[in-house]
């Protein structure tokens, strides 16, 4: 019997349902963050800083998205799992790479102030965000290879 012959709008929910719910954390974990920077001190330049370093975050992870449905697609065996893993470890080494060539300081203030006119202040602290979300990209590449 083919296992979608079985298929049963039950099943579907019991496997649709924490996939779901991860999305919906997910969801939330915005509107969390930013209700705890808003009662910090300097709320908005620290939601200001924020959004920048979280819009620069997901300028550079936006490679690595796709890892997720590239490794369900390509991995067939142990060869393509090598393969697909050490295009990975490029991807998130090149990611990592070009994120710490966009924090070195005349690189970031030339961006963030000079081009976006983003006051000093404010460019300080995405600054900072974005010194601390260096991990990130390259371990969201890895979870979702």
């Amino acid at each position: 019997m083919d296992t979608t012959e079985r298929l049963t709008y039950r099943r579907i929910f019991l496997f649709w349902g924490p996939l779901a719910l991860t999305w919906l954390m997910m969801a939330f974990e915005q509107p969390i963050l930013i209700s705890f920077i808003a009662r910090l001190n300097d709320a908005k330049y620290n939601l200001a800083a924020f959004g920048i370093a979280g819009s620069f975050a997901m300028i550079i992870e936006a490679p690595i998205i796709m890892l997720m449905s590239a490794s369900t697609a390509l991995v067939t065996g142990r060869n393509s799992y090598r393969k697909l893993k050490r295009f990975t470890d490029i991807l998130n080494s090149g990611i990592t790479a070009f994120q710490l060539i966009i924090l070195i300081p005349p690189v970031f203030n030339y961006i963030v102030i000079g081009l976006m006119e983003v006051p000093e202040n404010v460019a300080r602290l995405a600054h900072i965000a974005l010194l601390i979300f260096l991990p990130w990209a390259a371990s969201i590449g890895y979870r979702r290879f």
